[in-house]
């Protein structure tokens, strides 16, 4: 047994809205906690065996983080931190200590799938890859959102489907959750008095009952591709280089860069809408000759690319 959550000043319980990430501090391995319900957030000393007391999680339009609410860590400096029923997502700073002022764009209420405005609620929870958020909105909605955080917005990947091993609609609600797992592997509980195990892989777009005894995409995109990607322009001359794309639906557009002797020196996922421009970072790259790896969901590509700057 280890040193209890602290009662706080209000000698308040472990509830709903709660959650953890753990985070590894100047060579010690930390848990920091939302306690949930009001706006507490502790650390705890994973050696000491002792909590400390942080900043309150932001109150702005209301103090009170409920059921749904969710932390995850970016892997250096950052934790964002998502208030359910009002979508605000605030990021702490794990070397300062603090909150940042101004929340970020939380997850949509309006999905365009569904075609309808729903709140994160009870099962709302999220997972950290390659710069990406991906969460599940639960409130007992089959929605599931991806955020780059090198931008500013969401975009809806593919719906949890309502139909499951029960036979029955069951979608994600209380005791709903996401985790990551190797290389933009995702598995999903819905929760909701069922024991249905979904599994996301972010190559493919693909959400798939989840394999007892397997690895690989359970169920495969089918129909010829339409999609479209390319190189805004090649050679580059700049630091950096838009990828034009059109997709079937939403998902995510990956880009892998292999040097002339094979290595892989950069990747960058993002989460795309039907069409766009994604903007590729070049800046840490030297002149030269690379070869571009691009997939999503129906496509993938080998293209040139030729850095001149």
């Amino acid at each position: 047994m280890r040193r209890d959550v602290p009662a706080g000043p209000n000698n308040k319980k472990v509830k709903g809205g709660t959650d953890m990430v753990f985070v590894v501090k100047n060579d010690t391995g930390y848990v920091y906690l939302l306690k949930g319900y009001r706006n507490e957030f502790y650390r705890y000393n994973t050696v000491s065996d002792q909590w400390a007391t942080l900043p309150n999680a932001p109150s702005a339009a209301n103090p009170r983080w409920d059921k749904g609410s969710w932390l995850v860590y970016d892997g250096g400096q950052r934790i964002y931190a998502h208030k359910a029923r009002y979508h605000e997502l605030w990021v702490f700073d794990v070397g300062a200590d603090t909150w940042l002022t101004s929340p970020l764009s939380g997850m949509p209420f309006y999905s365009p799938t569904l075609n309808r405005n729903k709140k994160s609620k009870d099962g709302g929870s999220a997972a950290w890859w390659d710069s990406l958020i991906v969460a599940l909105k639960g409130g007992n909605t089959q929605e599931f959102w991806a955020r780059d955080m090198r931008g500013d917005s969401w975009i809806e990947l593919d719906t949890i489907p309502s139909y499951g091993t029960t036979g029955k609609i069951k979608r994600v609600n209380a005791g709903g959750d996401i985790a990551a797992f190797g290389d933009g592997v995702f598995y999903a509980l819905k929760g909701n008095k069922c024991r249905e195990l979904w599994r996301y892989v972010a190559r493919t777009g693909i959400v798939a009952p989840a394999p007892p005894m397997r690895s690989g995409v359970m169920a495969e995109p089918s129909g010829r591709s339409k999609e479209e990607v390319a190189f805004a322009t090649n050679p580059v001359r700049t630091g950096s280089v838009g990828i034009r794309y059109v997709l079937m639906k939403p998902g995510l557009l990956r880009v892998r860069l292999f040097d002339a002797t094979g290595s892989l020196v950069m990747q960058q996922c993002f989460a795309a809408g039907r069409s766009g421009t994604a903007v590729l970072d070049l800046s840490s790259l030297a002149r030269g000759v690379y070869l571009a790896r691009i997939e999503t969901e129906k496509l993938k590509l080998v293209k040139k690319l030729v850095v001149e700057r």
